[in-house]
């Protein structure tokens, strides 16, 4: 991702819909398939695996008021210290490919908009997060969805590859994961970032690309972020199940541990 995204990004994921749409649905999926032995996160460690600016950490850390709840990795230095700058401490700098850190740790695994990045290997990077989850724990993934959508934002996020439901489904099952849910999201928006895409289609590989996330007015943030409330209150339905802009995947760890 190039530098200047990082601060975009720090500046807009508190409060833009998209990043406050993700967390409701992330913790909504956390409330649903963590094990009973967690109830009220109040006892699971959680690691974003790719954690970005710190927003999602910094989020899940004030629910809980304890900081241990959490962890985060990132590769990036421009990531890392705007992370620090929100007072987080448990903070690590290294790739998704080669997590630093011992086997089975964690009771949940996140990790968004991370493996589509040029330098991840996303086989490599999915093996390595069922190695630090403990058995029975939860992986939350999120990718972006369907590569003819590929756009001037891909460029300015350095985006590899964008996949289907069916390739994440595969590459989550092959890495030894039972696939609890698996859909699109922001699939009632599609039909108007799709256009756009199409439309920056031609800036899929400029120099001086920029990404989509920018400020937006008040009223339309709130109008797109009970949009996207709405879909994940009433989700996987068959809308989600084609279209959407982004691929959201739920997955555990067999209690046994993963197959060899």
């Amino acid at each position: 991702m190039k530098p200047y995204e990082y601060h975009t990004l720090f500046a807009n994921e508190d409060h833009h819909w998209y990043y406050v749409g993700l967390r409701y649905e992330i913790l909504q999926a956390l409330r649903r398939f963590m094990r009973p032995a967690s109830p009220g996160f109040r006892d699971i460690k959680v690691l974003d695996a790719g954690c970005g600016t710190g927003g999602l950490l910094a989020h899940l850390s004030q629910m809980n008021g304890r900081g241990p709840w959490s962890a985060g990795v990132e590769i990036a230095w421009e990531g890392l210290t705007l992370s620090r700058s929100r007072g987080l401490q448990n903070l690590l700098q290294g790739s998704v490919n080669a997590l630093p850190l011992k086997p089975e740790q964690f009771d949940a695994i996140i990790s968004i908009d991370v493996l589509y990045h040029i330098g991840v290997d996303e086989a490599q990077a999915l093996r390595e997060f069922v190695r630090v989850l403990k058995p029975g724990g939860i992986m939350i993934l999120q990718v972006p969805a369907f590569e003819w959508l590929r756009s001037e934002h891909d460029a300015a996020v350095s985006t590899k590859r964008r996949y289907s439901c069916a390739e994440v489904k595969r590459l989550v099952v092959d890495a030894g994961l039972t696939v609890r849910r698996s859909g699109y999201r922001n699939a009632m928006i599609f039909p108007v970032v799709a256009i756009l895409r199409r439309w920056k289609h031609h800036r899929a590989q400029a120099e001086d690309a920029v990404s989509d996330l920018k400020s937006i007015p008040s009223m339309l943030n709130t109008i797109l972020l009970i949009v996207s409330i709405i879909e994940s209150v009433f989700p996987w339905r068959i809308l989600r199940s084609f279209i959407g802009v982004e691929v959201f995947c739920v997955a555990t760890k067999p209690l046994g541990g993963s197959p060899s």
